[in-house]
């Protein structure tokens, strides 16, 4: 499915997803700093930020306001924001003697697009859960270990 932007697989994924709520109020927060109207009257070509599902149908479909840079600064907006307004699936914390070898990873989704972050460092978005999953360490016995339903 993968399209040019993340914006743009989010939205399409967003649709009858347990996320589409959360999708469509952030996408609303954001449309405002995001999207530069140009005060022109014409009604049949305008976007009303307020109504978050036409602009997510603009999105998908395109619409001459969202450009790629419009899109661009969505990625970067909800790169920003994931672990915000994603949902933790999967994640491990561990301790090894000190500092260097201690931390935590965990694995966010967000509309099905699936973000792995850890104490120092980060991977994605991609579509695969699974490929992010396996980063995590489940077995090791001193890992505090977290798994949802949605990490299955």
């Amino acid at each position: 499915m993968s399209s040019k932007f993340w914006v743009q697989d989010c939205a399409i994924k967003s649709i009858d997803h347990r996320h589409e709520d959360a999708f469509l109020d952030w996408l609303s927060e954001n449309a405002y700093e995001i999207i530069e109207l140009d005060g022109e009257d014409d009604d049949d070509d305008e976007i009303s930020l307020a109504d978050s599902d036409e602009l997510r149908d603009f999105i998908i479909h395109g619409h001459r306001l969202i450009t790629e840079e419009v899109l661009s600064k969505f990625d970067d907006a909800l790169m920003d924001s994931f672990t915000e307004i994603g949902e933790e699936i999967a994640s491990v914390g561990y301790d090894h003697y000190g500092m260097g070898h201690s931390g935590w990873n965990g694995v966010y989704e967000f509309c099905g697009l699936y973000l792995l972050t850890g104490s120092d460092y980060s991977e994605g978005p991609s579509e695969d859960k699974y490929e992010l999953l396996n980063y995590l360490d489940f077995d090791h016995p001193d890992h505090e270990v977290f798994r949802s339903e949605h990490a299955d």
